[in-house]
């Protein structure tokens, strides 16, 4: 195991984003911006990823809530957050600099206001800057999964929390993105299975103190739609809820896409009538041919395969970014489960 010990105080800096809101920054903190300390370390090995060295080959701080380390690639997706996105296009930063109505207008282009896009934003900015004066004297994190029955996201990137050792006690980098509000609570993909209470909290506090989004004005230019966000990660969160209990019931019966150890069940299905839960996502036209992907994993989905022109006005087109039961008899292609359109029937959890 590698030391995992940094200097024993917070960042100036660091002290001082807490209190964003408020007119000036003071060294002299109180009690109530100092992290709140994590729970000792897992011993359980199902979720312990282990000690990891900041990347020392690129810079460790990809966005708020991306981090890379040493040993493990590629970068990290932090659970329970989602910090706004960083500016990667000079244009679109310079248009948001000139006119952040018409940027907004330009980057909402072609969405629902139910089902708002992800863009960079000044917000995303200011995350960013956070992380990297959070970890500016760490040399190495402590990584635990969430859910050892959910490893890896859709990207195949390790879904986990980053936990860092102060004088304080052992701080939970995820929740502390939370209280000092540069992300809600983030359960678009399902609440934290082992930090449910202290991301609420947390939210709570940073709501209390009007801390970075949550700030009247905020600090910097952040998404006008948090209120449609967070109903639409409710919502899911609610779904999965509701998978979990339906899955008790059901049994082997019902398939959860996203899950390593469901998928490799799928593929053992072929010829058997199966419920899959999961949510539609790109859309693709192979000459007469139409495939409607269900999110499992990046190049790895589920498909719902059938004639281009028996997609039009069905149902499976109309859920978008929901999760959703599909019922059908499962067939393989190239090793591949999938559903045939004319075998499906779909419901809501």
């Amino acid at each position: 195991m590698r030391d995992m010990r940094a200097p024993q105080s917070l960042p100036t800096v660091l002290l001082c984003l807490a209190a964003i809101a408020t007119p000036a920054c003071q060294e002299n903190t109180s009690v109530d911006d100092v992290p709140a300390s994590t729970p000792a370390p897992s011993t359980d090995p199902s979720v312990e990823l282990g000690v990891f060295q900041l990347s020392t080959s690129q810079p460790p701080v990809v966005d708020g809530d991306t981090i890379r380390v040493d040993g493990l690639r590629p970068s990290l997706r932090l659970i329970g957050i989602d910090t706004e996105e960083t500016f990667r296009d000079d244009a679109r930063r310079a248009l948001a600099s000139r006119n952040w109505d018409e940027y907004l207008k330009t980057m909402n282009a072609g969405s629902t206001s139910d089902r708002p896009p992800k863009y960079a934003t000044p917000m995303g900015e200011a995350a960013k800057r956070f992380a990297q004066e959070f970890f500016s004297d760490v040399t190495a994190v402590r990584l635990e999964y969430d859910d050892p029955s959910r490893k890896l996201g859709y990207f195949e990137r390790h879904l986990v929390h980053v936990l860092v050792e102060r004088d304080h006690g052992l701080i939970n980098y995820n929740v502390e993105v939370v209280r000092q509000g540069y992300s809600p609570y983030f359960k678009k993909y399902g609440r934290s299975a082992r930090y449910h209470g202290a991301f609420l909290a947390a939210e709570a506090e940073a709501r209390a103190r009007g801390r970075g989004i949550w700030a009247d004005p905020p600090p910097f230019h952040r998404y006008p739609d948090y209120v449609a966000r967070i109903a639409w990660w409710n919502e899911r969160d609610h779904a999965f809820q509701r998978l979990t209990r339906l899955k008790q019931v059901m049994g082997s019966e019902l398939v959860i896409l996203g899950e390593d150890a469901e998928w490799e069940r799928l593929k053992k299905m072929s010829g058997r009538k199966v419920t899959v839960a999961g949510s539609p996502g790109q859309f693709r036209e192979t000459g007469t041919r139409g495939i409607q992907y269900i999110g499992h994993r990046k190049n790895n989905d589920f498909a719902i395969v059938g004639p281009v022109n028996d997609f039009e006005g069905h149902a499976i087109r109309s859920h978008p970014g929901d999760i959703i039961l599909i019922s059908g008899v499962v067939s393989l292609y190239r090793g591949r489960p999938q559903f045939m359109l004319d075998t499906i029937a779909i419901s809501k959890p």
